[in-house]
């Protein structure tokens, strides 16, 4: 087994090998189902690490990197690995069967489509949607108050790329209508 030398877990491997001592696995619990095993899993590693063991653990256990979450540095450099990269033949062929092979009924489609459909044309979930993604208020030239740009581009017979640009300052209007955050609304002075 390769070890990265770079991590903890690389070194303290190394070191044991260095030593001529090989790492022992130790089995500290059984259980009879795949629940039971990701919760003891958790179990062990969490109390060790409370006793104050220095585990090369990367997760807090279970299945898969549960837990584990990558830095923006390490997203960036996971990028720039990628960025330019050209798959042989043989395995974009592999890709593509294993594509066919998740074939989707005329019935599960008919459902997705329908819950998409129920789903973006309810106001409220766009509003939550909206407010989950950072969108702000914004109004038109008339002072009305739209919270988000479907909302906007539908009462408006508007594009919605073209509200959000006139917001993003890459559009003076659309047909006409001006947009602006409600933030930045100017202030009436009364005189």
């Amino acid at each position: 087994m390769r070890q990265d030398a770079n991590t903890y877990k690389g070194k303290w491997v190394m070191s044991l090998v260095r030593g001529g001592l090989r790492p022992e696995v130790d089995i500290l619990e059984e259980s009879n189902s795949a629940e039971g095993l990701v919760e003891a899993e958790q179990f062990w590693i969490g109390y060790a690490k409370f006793l104050g063991c220095e585990l090369t653990n990367l997760t807090i256990g279970g299945e898969g990197a549960l837990g584990w979450r990558a830095g923006p540095d390490t997203l960036k450099k996971m990028s720039e690995a990628k960025k330019g990269r050209r798959y042989s033949i043989q395995h974009r062929e592999r890709i593509s069967a294993a594509l066919r092979r998740h074939v989707r009924t005329p019935e599960h489609k008919r459902r997705v489509a329908d819950a998409i459909r129920r789903r973006s044309a309810d106001m409220e979930y766009r509003r939550k949607m909206a407010m989950l993604h950072g969108c702000r208020p914004f109004s038109d030239e008339s002072g009305r108050v739209y919270q988000n740009l479907f909302e906007a581009a539908s009462a408006l017979g508007v594009d919605r790329s073209t509200v959000c640009a006139v917001l993003k300052g890459r559009r003076p209007h659309a047909r006409r209508h001006v947009f602006r955050y409600v933030a930045e609304q100017p202030q009436s002075t009364g005189s």
